[in-house]
């Protein structure tokens, strides 16, 4: 390992845990530079484990919505602003998809877009990918539940095939004018200020979910997933002194400026990227920094494990963009999976679930129809035969007595009986599925 490093949050608890980087606390406390309250709490917490410091903060980001002017005007849609709920970006990218007609559309992202893309709708609705402390899945969390199933309604009227966004990429769709909105990460802002048609392009804060339906964007209801990379040593280095060193150079407050005067990144120093901006000249990139102004904060979801779960969570999904009817499903199984439920417990707990509403509408008409039995008792079993008193039902009972024998009214009375019968198993049935029945 390097000296000196950038860390992620995809591997940092897997490399604290392993006392793989240098703790940094002591050197802290004695830096006349570096003091963690001037940085974003959440990328300083992602680096801490316990009371250690593993690393400082060297940027963050942001996410906004890049929509093409040029298609707006096109299909006279109004542009989106600060107002835009969530219903209003549906209803303005499915406007533009109807309009064109398989040549353009609305709106793309795919399963892997998570941090830049679906995860903030999640957030915005309540729901969690990851709990706080980072050991249970929230996606079969009711809140994340109903996001999901908006986006269902988002990947089913306003995007192209799943298949078209995982061979071409959602930017790559957007810089293309296939698609007329994006949601996009601070980071790739360079992407599309050097685009061809770039002078088309403009940014908007992300539309806000109006949980409370009180018309304005209160906090948690307008949020941006974000995070940082941190400033770390390796554990073993020769040199821990040196690499602090260099460390609280690239640190500083003066240094976490220039980064952003350059365009280089936003700042993880707080309040030191407001000349992040400026390094865009012509495009107004400023909703970046507005959402943390007008928007919520939350941390990138991040584990141990990160990078096993968010690869398995992609392949998962790949199945519901395909075809959104199964979006519940494979949240519930996502959330199964990180949770670590065996196969055996996935079956009981969520196959069997959610195939209850079938095997309870099979087998009440099963046992009906086995109790009205006619034609294949009389048509096989001779009246001779012997056995004929163990395997006839009700049915052939009536048309003996009611057509053979014709005693009309006794043969009435087996039918009496049998409708009886049905009613009460019915009953019966009927108040078994609310307790073993599962439709939500």
């Amino acid at each position: 390992m390097p000296d000196v490093f950038w860390m992620h949050s995809n591997v940092a608890q897997k490399y604290m845990e392993n006392d793989l980087l240098l703790k940094l606390n002591d050197y802290i406390s004695q830096s006349e530079d570096i003091d963690l309250a001037n940085y974003y709490e959440g990328i300083t917490g992602i680096y801490q484990l316990g009371d250690a410091q593993y690393a400082v903060p060297k940027d963050h980001d942001t996410v906004a919505l890049c929509y093409n002017k040029a298609i707006f005007d096109q299909y006279q849609v109004a542009y989106p602003d600060e107002t835009w709920t969530w219903e209003d970006f549906y209803e303005a990218a499915k406007a533009i998809t109807d309009a064109g007609q398989g040549s353009t559309y609305g709106y793309s992202i795919d399963v892997g877009n998570n941090q830049d893309g679906w995860w903030n709708i999640v957030y915005d609705y309540g729901g969690y990918v990851i709990s706080e402390d980072h050991k249970t899945s929230g996606m079969d969390d009711p809140k994340t539940l109903e996001a999901m199933e908006f986006l269902g309604k988002l990947i089913a009227d306003t995007m192209p095939a799943q298949s078209v966004i995982s061979e071409n990429g959602s930017g790559t769709l957007f810089t293309s004018g296939v698609t007329a909105m994006t949601t996009q990460g601070s980071w790739n802002i360079n992407t599309f200020y050097t685009s061809d048609n770039s002078e088309n392009f403009a940014w908007s804060v992300l539309p806000y979910y109006d949980q409370n339906g009180n018309g304005t964007a209160d906090p948690g209801e307008r949020c941006t997933i974000y995070n940082g990379l941190g400033w770390a040593a390796a554990a073993g280095t020769d040199a821990p002194d040196a690499a602090w060193s260099l460390i609280e150079w690239f640190c500083k407050e003066e240094n976490q400026v220039k980064q952003a005067d350059l365009g280089v990144t936003m700042a993880g120093f707080k309040g030191a990227s407001d000349s992040y901006p400026s390094a865009f000249e012509g495009m107004d990139i400023s909703a970046f920094l507005d959402m943390e102004s007008e928007g919520t904060l939350v941390v990138r979801p991040c584990s141990k494990y990160t990078t096993n779960w968010e690869t398995m969570m992609g392949e998962t999904l790949v199945g519901a963009w395909n075809d959104v009817s199964t979006m519940k499903n494979a949240c519930t199984k996502i959330a199964a999976d990180i949770d670590g439920a065996s196969p055996i417990r996935q079956f009981f707990s969520i196959t069997v679930p959610l195939l209850s509403p079938t095997i309870f509408f099979i087998v009440q008409t099963r046992i009906i129809g086995a109790l009205q039995q006619f034609d294949l008792i009389y048509m096989v079993m001779d009246t001779s035969n012997p056995a004929l008193s163990s395997v006839e039902t009700v049915v052939p009972v009536f048309y003996r007595y009611a057509f053979t024998y014709g005693n009309k009214g006794y043969g009435a009375t087996f039918v009496i009986l049998l409708l009886l019968i049905i009613l009460f198993l019915t009953v019966l049935l009927q108040k078994a599925e609310k307790k073993f029945v599962f439709y939500n």
